[in-house]
């Protein structure tokens, strides 16, 4: 079963994207912001990096992610975002995904990332 670390700062967000990841058979770990997870994620890398762009606590979304590819170059990460232009690849491993988006787009999405 792959692991999915998520960050998302909205509560409901985070619960509802926890439950759609955890029933279509991921483990997850559900973070509310950058700060607390990163840290976490470098001891132990998921599969997967789920993450919202903007977070509080001094940390966006993409400088998490630039963090963590510092140490696991090739960990997967899906960047979610409201205000972006729709699903978009900055390189063959972070997704840019606009809000709001279906559930089987995300789980799509994922599915492909993690075959590779």
């Amino acid at each position: 079963m792959p692991n999915v670390c998520l960050v998302e700062d909205e509560e409901a967000i985070r619960d509802y994207l926890v439950q759609v990841l955890q029933r279509a058979g991921y483990g997850v770990s559900a973070y509310a912001d950058a700060v607390s997870a990163l840290p976490l994620i470098v001891e132990q890398p998921p599969d997967l990096l789920l993450t919202d762009l903007n977070l509080p606590g001094g940390m966006d979304g993409l400088a998490l992610s630039e963090a963590l590819h510092r140490s696991h170059p090739g960990l997967p990460v899906v960047i979610m975002s409201g205000a972006s232009g729709g699903e978009v690849a900055f390189d063959r491993t972070q997704f840019l995904l606009e809000k709001p988006f279906r559930s089987r787009q995300l789980l799509d999405l994922l599915a492909d990332l993690l075959k590779t």
